[in-house]
């Protein structure tokens, strides 16, 4: 019931571009293989296989070691007017930016995590990068503005995932131009309204498409649609937007923005616990994957939904492409069906056979899934065949 609610909550936003007051700004871009929300399968790439995560040089995957060396490369400049506007005592920043910037070496490799907490993450989460960013003159005043341009990474998850997947795949706007163009939340709604009500056909719709086409689907479908309406700026609301699309932004082609991580962790067979040691997945415009022990392996993100067997794909037309839609993304980071509290619930007769007029799929592990009474709603991927550590 919570779960549902969150979910009525968001759609009661007003979507963008429901007003012609505001301009748009930086459409997200469109790069479904399909043309809509649902993958497709595709003939294997040549030589594609898992890469598995060791230690030191080969830790890092390589298209993001380059990202942040050549995001590095290019920070003296903002090293020199961030340093020089703070007025540091005794700190000769002429000195300190003369050598080649190497991130973690010569100077900070700087991350920022922006926490879970819904709506209010999104919305303090915002105001927080505004005041670290050099294109708001109060922050470069105060003496924080700067800090968001010399960071290499940026983290989040739940209402983190929101603002970090909004704005990444807007091409890093400034926070504001985003709830002026996208988020418009001051704006009065209901998810009882008429307005509101009618987009929930719709979002079913899109997940019904995506189990027609053979692939499992959860309430996270369903949750997708109503968060990409809110927060990608897309005249499709973000049907045909993928989270690898962001590595076509100019910003991140550039190497102007933070290396974007959304991240979420899982359940085994839907009933263990959740602790320090519980896997956390991550998703970046490049890859998904794990480094925990127990996997340590990542697939390139574009080829997310594969069938794969011993680090290899399965068969040579068992690939996929189009499984990373943003909305779907954002929806596994924020994913509340996996609380504890909602094994009181008697959902069995309830959710369940509902939604088995989507999906019929079991699933063994997935992202952030839930307690066994309600395994056929909240599963997202398919079980590998075998694991890739067992071709050692």
């Amino acid at each position: 019931m919570i779960s549902l609610l969150l979910i009525m909550l968001i759609s009661s936003w007003t979507p963008a571009g429901s007003r012609s007051g505001h301009r748009r700004r930086d459409l997200a871009i469109e790069a479904s293989p399909s043309g809509g929300y649902e993958p497709i399968v595709v003939r294997c790439p040549a030589n594609f296989t898992i890469r598995v995560a060791g230690t030191d040089s080969d830790f890092l995957g390589q298209k993001e070691a380059d990202y942040i060396a050549q995001k590095a490369a290019k920070s003296t400049d903002l090293w020199q007017t961030y340093l020089a506007g703070v007025g540091l005592a005794d700190f000769d920043v002429a000195n300190f930016t003369t050598s080649n910037p190497v991130a973690g070496e010569t100077v900070p490799n700087i991350g920022i995590a922006m926490s879970g907490g819904g709506i209010r993450a999104l919305i303090g989460g915002a105001g927080i990068l505004d005041a670290f960013d050099n294109r708001n003159p109060e922050a470069v005043n105060a003496g924080t503005g700067g800090i968001l341009q010399l960071a290499n990474y940026i983290t989040g998850l739940s209402g983190g995932s929101w603002l970090l997947g909004s704005w990444a795949t807007s091409n890093f706007p400034r926070f504001t131009a985003l709830n002026q163009t996208v988020w418009r939340l001051t704006e009065p709604s209901s998810y009882t309204s008429w307005n509101s009500v009618k987009r929930y056909p719709k979002a079913i719709s899109q997940a019904k498409r995506k189990s027609k086409s053979g692939f499992p689907t959860s309430l996270v479908d369903v949750q997708s649609y109503i968060l990409s309406r809110h927060l990608i700026n897309d005249t499709h609301h973000g049907s045909k937007v993928l989270f690898s699309s962001i590595r076509n932004t100019t910003e991140y082609l550039n190497r102007q923005a933070p290396f974007p991580i959304l991240l979420c962790t899982s359940r085994v067979n839907g009933v263990s616990e959740i602790n320090s040691d519980t896997p956390i997945y991550e998703f970046n415009p490049e890859e998904f994957g794990v480094c925990h022990p127990t996997l340590k392996a990542f697939i390139p993100l574009e080829d997310l939904g594969s069938q794969m067997e011993a680090g290899k794909p399965a068969r040579e037309d068992s690939c996929v492409q189009g499984f990373d839609n943003a909305g779907f993304v954002i929806g596994a980071s924020s994913n509340v069906l996996s609380q504890p509290g909602f094994r009181k619930f008697s959902w069995k007769n309830i959710l369940p056979e509902a939604y088995d007029k989507i999906t019929n799929h079991i699933y063994d592990e997935a992202i952030v899934p839930v307690s066994r009474l309600i395994h056929k709603i909240v599963f997202l991927f398919p079980r590998p065949k075998s694991a890739v550590l067992k071709q050692k």
